[in-house]
């Protein structure tokens, strides 16, 4: 959907981003009831300042999708091969 934006607000020189961040060092977890997560690993999450660094700095460079940090990019880029029930699955 947000590619989808991009292109259409292009020619009006409108710039649209997805930012995928994964998980993030804030409080979601806990307000969702969701702290025993693995995911909710400190070791997982990146700080919620390098995200939107990273956000911000891609942005300005014209990215169309940001997936910050090496692990989210290497999920984002195995998800893509497979089949997406499998994926919902998954991380379900």
């Amino acid at each position: 959907y947000t590619l989808a934006i991009r292109e259409e607000l292009q020619k009006k020189g409108v710039m649209v981003s997805c930012l995928c961040p994964g998980p993030t060092a804030t409080d979601f977890f806990d307000r969702a009831g969701l702290s025993g997560l693995p995911v909710n690993s400190n070791e997982i999450k990146m700080p919620a300042e390098e995200v939107a660094g990273i956000a911000i700095e891609s942005m300005l460079d014209h990215v169309a999708e940001i997936v910050p940090g090496t692990s989210n990019a290497i999920g984002a880029w195995f998800s893509k091969l497979f089949p997406n029930k499998l994926v919902l699955k998954t991380v379900a």
